[in-house]
């Protein structure tokens, strides 16, 4: 972008007149600072503005305070880590440009191409049980390993885990942090945030300096769920914030997915209420997959595959080649007889015996009396 124009986005935002979410509803409607300046030469007090906005807007302000504000962000622009991608910019992400409110700009440490790539929004508790925590870690590494990157929010808990995930599968991980991109929070995520720099990056609409206040982290999950073309929850109370970004995705059209816990954990049960309300109940990296799965993933889940390299957690095994899977798929809902299972599966029967043979081996279903079912 033009320093010009990025000059222009940064008084905007800077400014006292004009609020950012101001700014992002008026690009969105009209995609470019231009036309929003043409609109409101001709419509001056359209749109909710006032006639000082009007102003603004045809002459963004030169005061004290913004020119020392834009001094601050052009000096953190001289780390070569670190950049603004503006609305108008062709590095801003598309599906985030395509929801409602999409933040003006982006302050970006570390590279902004992540933003651009296949993501799954990962979210739950930050006061995560060893279950929730062991399985977003294993959920993220194995979806990472074959190519699609984890969209989180930095926070403890469930959060880290999948960040952390990702990265232990070299897989680049984006961090929608709810502070200016100069603070850290929480502090006990610092090195793990300089992880992420190495491989992923860590973003936010924040400018420089904001501290961490509640009311940022609801705001910043629209940002989550907009990077992503689905989003899963792994742990969540009935009262979550994973729950918002959740809603949120569903508003922006996006696939939500959630894993279930035992009715037991206060935090399954916002899980088990998404599931309840139609969200896809995962167990494996497959159901996931199944629902964003795009032809060059296919092929690099079909090479991983073959090769058996879904690692699986105890308990979660599902079979090391697609016949495997979908046999287990149709046992989930019921034991069936052999020929139930030819017509269900569409496998030929010496294929789908060798087949049962090798999940009998694993461990993975039962055999009695001609039928078979899951392994209990």
């Amino acid at each position: 972008m033009e320093s010009q124009l990025l000059e222009d986005y940064l008084r905007l935002l800077h400014s006292r007149e004009l609020s950012a979410a101001q700014f992002s509803r008026l690009l969105t409607q009209f995609e470019s600072l231009e036309k929003i300046r043409d609109y409101v030469s001709s419509e001056p007090l359209g749109r909710g503005l006032n006639s000082a906005q009007v102003a603004q807007i045809l002459r963004p302000e030169k005061s004290q305070y913004v020119d020392n504000c834009i001094k601050k962000d052009l000096n953190w622009l001289e780390n070569d880590a670190n950049s603004i991608v503006c609305y108008e910019d062709r590095a801003y992400p598309e599906l985030l440009r395509h929801t409602g409110g999409a933040p003006a700009l982006l302050y970006v440490r570390g590279n902004p191409h992540q933003l651009s790539r296949p993501l799954l929004a990962m979210v739950g508790s930050r006061k995560a049980s060893s279950y929730g925590s062991r399985n977003a870690y294993w959920m993220a590494h194995e979806l990472g390993r074959i190519g699609l990157g984890i969209c989180s929010g930095l926070a403890k808990g469930i959060d880290a885990q999948a960040h952390a995930g990702a990265l232990a599968a070299n897989a680049g991980t984006v961090a929608v942090m709810g502070t200016g991109a100069d603070l850290i929070y929480p502090q006990t995520n610092r090195s793990l945030a300089e992880r992420i720099l190495a491989n992923g990056a860590l973003i936010t609409e924040f400018p420089l300096g904001t501290p961490p206040l509640p009311a940022h982290f609801p705001q910043r999950n629209r940002i989550i769920s907009g990077l992503c073309c689905g989003a899963l929850v792994v742990e969540a109370a009935l009262r979550s914030g994973s729950l918002i970004t959740a809603r949120l995705a569903l508003e922006q059209n996006r696939e939500v997915f959630a894993l279930p816990g035992t009715i037991n954990n206060p935090l399954s049960r916002g899980c088990h209420q998404l599931i309840k309300q139609g969200a896809k109940q995962v167990e494996t990296p497959e159901d996931i997959l199944e629902e964003l799965i795009t032809p060059g993933l296919q092929a690099t889940l079909d090479v991983a595959v073959e090769r058996g390299e879904f690692k699986q957690p105890v308990g979660q095994q599902t079979g090391s080649t697609k016949e495997q899977r979908l046999i287990l798929k149709v046992l989930q809902a019921e034991s069936c007889l052999v020929d139930t299972l030819a017509e269900r599966t569409g496998l030929e029967l010496q294929q789908l015996s060798n087949e049962l043979v090798q999940l009998e081996i694993q461990g993975l279903i039962d055999s009695t009396g001609g039928r078979y079912s899951r392994a209990r």
